[in-house]
């Protein structure tokens, strides 16, 4: 067993990049060798490691290498606090001494500078997903001069979207918050890593990037079951290719912007993840609209008590707009539900015990249901700065 070991890091947290001297004081937690990596720093190498525990007295647990590190940082670094769980940190060698020195790297304009460009580049293009999905079932079913393996790839795309039955089920739900398209990248990244050779054939976004490389005018060539002289006379006497390419382009567009507003920022305690899930029923496709969010400001609670708020719209034929707002955290729920509509608001007070009774029968205790008629304030936690996005010189 080795003994400890303690480092004495300083912090990079201001936006100019400017080193600010905030004594962090660190201590190795031994693993098999927690020195190994250690001892190999070099100055003015970088190295990357990860937020593992946020503790109850303001320091970080961090992993570096094999390596596991507490920070305790003060009042002026207070930034550095509020990384979430798993957040990658980058660190610069100072000293390689008996007590290392270690200054980190704020990423954070860096970061912000790349989401607002990447902001810039999807807000004109993005479209709710409900508008995509109205037009894509319009031009599959009227227009016929769309070639054939188009058609079976809009099929396939409303085939492999999730039903209201899959959403009555924990399972399914599961599977329809996974597949929604926001988590792609991460899933692309979890399979390098692992021995398996699948696992996105149902996402969103890659269908939506499949059917959009099947839409481009040298994959149609290569289909040896398409006749190019059939494609080209379809692309010069019909806009339908075009219209749909666009439309497909607009729904990716929206779930890239959803995913932009779903990154971590030095602005927010704690992260939000917004998305869209489109449910089938029959030919109809209904937008579910969700914003969940972890409300624990101390991140070391048990995940049994851990705290979450979720929001949830959607607009069903006959009901009309519903908003929810449920807080969660252990067996405690509290809803607030807004109807739009007299009837709806009429029907949900109406059957408000009953409601109750399900969430008891699913092992609440003591749930709180409320209902209004309208709508909710407008949601501000979370909302993009979009004047930012603006350069005005004059």
């Amino acid at each position: 067993m080795i003994s400890p070991s303690k480092i004495a890091p300083t912090s990079q947290i201001s936006s100019d990049g400017s080193a600010a001297q905030n004594s962090v004081k660190t201590q190795a937690q031994a693993q098999e060798n927690p020195q190994s990596s250690i001892k190999t720093w070099v100055t003015g190498q970088i190295i990357k490691g990860n937020v593992l525990q946020q503790l109850t007295n303001g320091s970080l647990l961090l992993k570096i290498g094999d390596a596991k590190l507490t920070a305790q940082v003060n009042s002026n670094a207070s930034s550095i606090t509020r990384l979430p769980v798993g957040a990658e940190v980058q660190l610069k060698v100072v000293k390689t001494t008996s007590q290392p020195l270690l200054q980190l790297i704020d990423t954070t304009k860096i970061n912000k500078e790349t989401s607002m460009a990447a902001l810039r580049q999807v807000i004109p293009k993005q479209a709710p997903l409900s508008v995509f999905f109205s037009n894509l079932n319009q031009l599959n079913s009227t227009d016929q001069r769309l070639p054939q393996v188009i058609h079976q790839a809009i099929q396939t795309l409303h085939a492999g979207l999730s039903s209201r039955m899959d959403m009555l089920n924990p399972e399914g739900v599961k599977k329809a918050l996974a597949e929604s398209g926001s988590f792609l990248e991460a899933n692309l990244n979890r399979l390098a890593n692992s021995k398996l050779s699948n696992g996105i054939e149902g996402d969103l976004k890659a269908r939506l990037l499949r059917l959009a490389t099947q839409l481009s005018n040298e994959n149609f060539q290569q289909k040896p079951n398409i006749d190019k002289n059939q494609l080209l006379s379809l692309l010069a006497d019909s806009k339908a290719l075009p219209d749909l390419q666009r439309h497909v382009e607009s729904a990716l567009a929206r779930i890239q912007l959803n995913q932009l507003n779903s990154l971590p920022n030095q602005e927010q305690n704690n992260q939000a993840f917004l998305l869209e899930l489109p449910i089938k029923e029959n030919e109809k496709i209904d937008i579910f609209s969700l914003k969940v969010k972890d409300e624990d400001t101390q991140k070391n609670g048990a995940e049994s008590n851990k705290r979450w708020s979720i929001k949830l719209s959607f607009d069903l034929n006959g009901l009309g707009p519903i908003h929810a707002k449920l807080m969660l955290g252990g067996e405690q729920i509290q809803a607030s539900l807004w109807a739009e509509e007299e009837s709806t608001f009429s029907l949900i007070q109406n059957n408000l015990d009953l409601l109750k009774d399900r969430l008891v029968d699913v092992k609440f205790i003591d749930p709180e249901i409320k209902c209004y008629k309208g709508k909710p304030e407008p949601d501000q936690d979370t909302q993009t700065n979009y004047n930012e996005l603006i350069d005005i010189q004059i």
